[in-house]
């Protein structure tokens, strides 16, 4: 038995028995790619979840489906038996860990910030010392110019 009270040996509580099974289905798209694929896109289904009768992606491919039915036989992919809506694991994730996630990409953001500064800065290090050397070149040969001239007379 489940801490609680969800499970199969509670006692014969009808809401904890479809409470559990939510439970397990949940548990069951998130370990299968393919259900976790189709929840995603808003067209799982009972059927999918129980894994018999026609998939929903399949039936809204038929000729003659309305974009309508699609949409309401989305709607209810995502509400459960009962009209009761599924467990919405995307805001749920985004509740619990959407303050670390915007600082990591704050984060994240700062630190490219920071090397395209860095890459900036060596650049134009890189220019600097560039000129430099072209300037002392161009000052040798021009000493160099005046000292055969001047040793040429």
């Amino acid at each position: 038995m489940f801490p609680c009270g969800f499970g199969s040996g509670n006692g014969g509580s009808e809401a904890a028995a479809e409470r559990f099974t939510e439970i397990g289905e949940a548990y069951s798209v998130l370990g299968s790619i393919t259900l976790r694929r189709k929840y995603d896109r808003g067209i799982l289904t009972r059927a999918d979840l129980q894994g018999s009768g026609t998939p929903f992606a399949e039936e809204a491919r038929a000729p003659g489906t309305t974009a309508t039915r699609r949409e309401k036989a989305r709607r209810s992919s995502v509400t459960g038996a009962g009209r009761k809506p599924v467990f919405d694991f995307d805001a749920f994730y985004e509740a619990h860990y959407g303050d670390q996630l915007r600082r990591e990409r704050e984060i994240r953001w700062r630190r490219e910030q920071l090397q395209r500064q860095q890459k900036e800065g060596f650049r134009k290090w890189k220019l600097g010392k560039l000129t430099e050397l072209s300037v002392a070149v161009l000052l040798a040969l021009g000493m160099g110019i005046i000292i055969s001239i001047h040793t040429g007379h």
